[in-house]
């Protein structure tokens, strides 16, 4: 799969997750943010308001990352603003936009 088209195919999933899980946001981090086609593995952060919405987005997303090599960590607004994680790994926001 190409990068635009991989981004495009998460970035579909996050609109699919956010009708039962509102208000997240999706990253890319790691060598995917870069140049996803070249990445042996996608790691993606996904920013919940609630550690509730994190299980849930986690429970939601058990399938996909089953079938790509997908890397999951899920943390609050709140733990970001203390750890500063996207600016310090350089994410790529791709959902919103």
């Amino acid at each position: 799969m190409k990068t635009g088209d991989m981004v495009g195919f998460l970035r579909i999933e996050a609109a699919v997750v956010a009708r039962h899980v509102p208000n997240t946001a999706w990253f890319l981090f790691g060598s995917a943010a870069v140049d996803i086609t070249s990445a042996a593995d996608i790691y993606l952060l996904i920013m919940c308001s609630v550690d509730e919405d994190a299980m849930a987005v986690r429970h939601k997303l058990a399938e996909l990352c089953l079938k790509l090599p997908l890397h999951l960590l899920l943390m609050t607004r709140e733990e970001e603003r203390e750890l500063n994680f996207i600016a310090r790994q350089s994410c790529r926001k791709i959902y919103p936009d």
